[in-house]
């Protein structure tokens, strides 16, 4: 059989994605049936995307709770390098990363964390209740197809309609087991449930049923990354926008998968760039938009280092 172009191969990858986004926990011989492609090319296929981070996920994320929120500070440091190296030995913080542009470091953590026992440290820029994450289903343009779809649909924001996203938070009943269930599939949702029903001594029964609960308290994100994450730029906006869905909307037109949740009146957008054409086309968006009063105030910068924990 011979080998797939890399158009083919890119192109493969795509659909099994999209099966894999649709179904998170389809099974390789459902893939195989919906695509027409052997079990043993559905595998490998797989393989080799979640090996190169082509494919992340599918994983889960906490619904916003009502009990114990997360909160999202952007953050003013004289020295955000050391002030980073700081801040990650603070267990009470779940995300922490350099920002180079309009704002030096951002993190996520628990309510009223103490930033100002920090040396280097000026003011919290924005902060508030991070809401549900939100990550569109990418396109399969090229990227220079795709700089020019992101102008046009800008050209047609006159139709656009006002909507503001709402999240609403949730009480999370579950017991210790069902934690660890959740801190145990939290990464990947896919993982073979039969070893850690055997090495926790729980029954299939307790997971299954956990498992239908999933969705009322967490939300299923699966990733793309055509050629590879690491090879991406990670760009990170704050929007003050009374047009959420139709950002959300718009940015779904890039090739890479978008990361969208508010943190109190801004939609914070994260999205991965790697071509220098479609960088210009993306600065040119913001400013376009900007000058359409589809935005009233925004922030932008690159990720320029992270450290997480957690989900």
């Amino acid at each position: 059989m011979p080998s797939l172009s890399d158009v083919e191969k890119k192109k493969r990858f795509y659909q099994i994605f999209c099966q894999i986004y649709d179904n998170p926990r389809a099974q390789i011989y459902e893939i195989s049936k919906a695509l027409g492609i052997y079990r043993k090319s559905v595998s490998k296929a797989l393989q080799e995307m979640l090996d190169q981070q082509i494919m992340v996920g599918p994983g889960l994320r906490l619904k916003p709770m009502r009990r114990n929120p997360r909160i999202y500070y952007v953050l003013d440091f004289d020295d955000p390098f050391r002030a980073f190296e700081r801040l990650r030995q603070n267990r009470r913080l779940t995300y922490l990363a350099v920002v180079f542009g309009d704002f030096p470091i951002i993190a996520a953590g628990d309510p009223g964390m103490q930033f100002d026992e920090y040396p280097g440290f000026k003011k919290i820029i924005l902060s508030g209740e991070r809401g549900e994450f939100l990550t569109p289903k990418p396109t399969s343009l090229e990227w220079s197809e795709c700089a020019d779809r992101l102008l046009e649909e800008i050209e047609k924001s006159d139709s656009w309609k006002k909507s503001t996203w709402i999240s609403n938070p949730v009480d999370i009943p579950w017991d210790h087991q069902e934690w660890d269930f959740f801190f145990d599939f939290g990464g990947d949702i896919r993982r073979k449930i039969a070893p850690l029903v055997r090495e926790q001594d729980v029954s299939f029964r307790k997971f299954y049923e956990w498992l239908d609960t999933v969705d009322q308290f967490a939300t299923t994100h699966t990733w793309f990354y055509p050629e590879g994450y690491a090879n991406y730029t990670t760009y990170v906006f704050l929007f003050k926008t009374d047009y959420e869905r139709a950002l959300t909307e718009l940015f779904s037109l890039l090739p890479t998968t978008p990361m969208f949740f508010k943190v109190g009146s801004y939609l914070v957008t994260w999205v991965y760039i790697r071509t220098d054409p479609l960088i210009i086309s993306l600065s040119k968006a913001v400013y376009a938009l900007k000058e359409r009063s589809i935005l009233s105030d925004f922030y932008k910068g690159i990720v320029v280092m992270y450290h997480t924990e957690g989900y």
